[in-house]
């Protein structure tokens, strides 16, 4: 008998080691692929990158930081905007964006105070576009992607103790930070899918038209009513950026319909003293100019970025680099 329980016990850890070991070679086969999974797991694989550039870039420019979602990413024209800032005699500055897909403030103030915070690698200016309620005080709804490519260990403490009280959210954080296979396991399943079912991408993208266009009948702050609206984070995020010498702008972005600004932002832009660039409507872009619905195509983010920098002019024009400053 002891001999049959012995026998069961090693074809037991052999079948936990085999498990073991197929769950090892999948995750350095996808470490070594998780850059092709999809243009934004190859962007968040680059935020180190970014932030090395605007620490080894030898412009003497100012060094502006554009920090948003796809709509940032679709939206602004870098460019462009480098052009129309050297029009008005702001010449050499170092212009780049970090722009995580389906993100909101939660993940901007993580991906900058862990990549850019630091007083070495902090930009002169960032630029948060936003629509909606991008600002809104709420966690970041991506736990795994908060914890592979932003925070990981080190940051462990601040997230789960402020963003995730639910064990769920909390074990898909812990594991992401050492798993990109766990992590990732949505872009996995999503990969899949486009692969192996025929009209996946075309079927997806008629789900997202209508998700976009229901949300366009959601009624959004005027101003006069009471909210339960709260900019915490916000107040936190330009803290963080006034420390490293960094100046916040916030841009409502245009998208094809209306939203309105929540008077508990609007009272922290004023108390936070920062600049909230109200681009909504820009004149020339039109709901066509949106292809999908949602994004900006070139000619309309050409437009947008043009008159962002316009109204930004005075602000970039007058932002002097300390260390070039003491430099001369």
């Amino acid at each position: 008998m002891h001999t049959v329980t012995s026998l069961i016990q090693i074809r037991e850890l052999r079948v936990v080691a085999a498990v073991m070991g197929i769950l090892l070679l999948c995750e350095v086969g996808m470490r070594l692929v998780e850059t092709r999974l999809s243009k934004d797991t190859a962007h968040l694989r680059e935020f180190p990158s970014i932030a090395q550039e605007l620490v080894t870039n030898e412009s003497t420019g100012p060094r502006v930081l554009f920090l948003g979602n796809s709509l940032t990413r679709h939206g602004v024209d870098l460019p462009t905007f480098e052009s129309a800032i050297e029009s008005i005699g702001v010449n050499d500055a170092f212009v780049t964006a970090a722009h995580p897909d389906n993100t909101a403030l939660a993940d901007w103030y993580y991906l900058f105070k862990s990549h850019f915070a630091d007083s070495q690698s902090a930009p002169d200016l960032v630029i948060i576009g936003f629509e909606g309620g991008h600002l809104r005080d709420a966690p970041s709804r991506h736990p795994g992607r908060l914890a592979r490519y932003y925070t990981g260990w080190q940051g462990a403490g601040e997230v789960l103790q402020r963003d995730y009280n639910h064990f769920g959210d909390r074990v898909d954080y812990l594991l992401s930070t050492v798993s990109s296979l766990y992590a990732n396991r949505d872009r996995v399943n999503r990969r899949t899918l486009y692969t192996l079912i025929p009209g996946y991408p075309e079927t997806a993208q008629k789900i997202n038209e209508a998700i976009v266009a229901k949300n366009q009948h959601v009624v959004e702050p005027t101003g006069n009513e009471e909210s339960s609206y709260t900019c915490n984070r916000l107040r936190d995020f330009v803290a963080h950026a006034r420390s490293s010498g960094t100046h916040v702008v916030l841009v409502a972005m245009p998208v094809p319909y209306e939203y309105g600004f929540d008077p508990e932002l609007l009272k922290a832009v004023d108390k936070l003293e920062i600049q909230l660039v109200d681009c909504r409507e820009v004149e020339g872009i039109t709901d066509d100019l949106f292809p999908d619905g949602l994004h900006m195509n070139e000619i309309a983010a050409k437009i947008y970025t043009e008159e962002l920098a316009r109204r930004l002019s005075d602000l970039v024009a007058s932002i002097k680099r300390p260390d070039v400053v003491a430099a001369n």
